[in-house]
């Protein structure tokens, strides 16, 4: 009985491997997606709350490509009653597993966000915040050989509401 009872579970053991193996997903199994593809420095023009406004971004890897830290900087000029405005970030994204990523955003504005993420070959999208803050929808993609980024809010609502939209070109 004690031999059939052992036989039994190693027989689960050896079972578990494989079927956890069977259930992962193509993507997951995949070799995991990176930023390279928006490492250096990026600038040009955009909208930020329906305003012009100057765009720069510095992307780098960190840790050997594990990870990249994003410098995000935007300047919206004064216009009539509107005041000048610069908004400045740092982001820092780590790989998870397969095309998954999370990270921490901190911007001049006082907000300090969880960031988690899904990656394609040139495309990124990303959500942030919390319901304590606010939660946000970004996208980076390549379009035109440019490098475009949308940033949307959810609104009361329940539906997210484009913000920011800009096209960068690398330097």
């Amino acid at each position: 009985m004690i031999r059939a009872l052992t036989l039994a579970t190693m027989l689960v053991a050896l079972a578990i491997p494989a079927t956890a193996h069977a259930q992962t997903t193509p993507a997951e199994s995949a070799a995991p997606a990176t930023l390279d593809w928006m490492v250096g420095e990026w600038s040009g023009k955009g909208k930020l709350f329906g305003r012009n406004s100057e765009v720069e971004l510095t992307v780098r890897p960190v840790a050997a490509g594990a990870a990249y830290s994003l410098d995000y900087r935007i300047y919206v000029a004064a216009d009539g009653d509107a005041t000048e405005l610069r908004f400045a970030a740092h982001g820092f994204f780590q790989r998870g597993k397969g095309r998954k990523w999370h990270g921490r955003w901190v911007d001049n504005f006082g907000n300090l966000h969880d960031i988690s993420g899904t990656l394609d070959a040139q495309a990124m999208t990303t959500v942030w915040g919390s319901p304590s803050t606010e939660i946000g929808r970004s996208s980076y993609s390549i379009v035109g050989g440019q490098l475009q980024i949308v940033d949307w809010a959810l609104g009361k609502e329940g539906s997210f509401n484009e913000f920011a939209r800009s096209k960068l070109n690398h330097k």
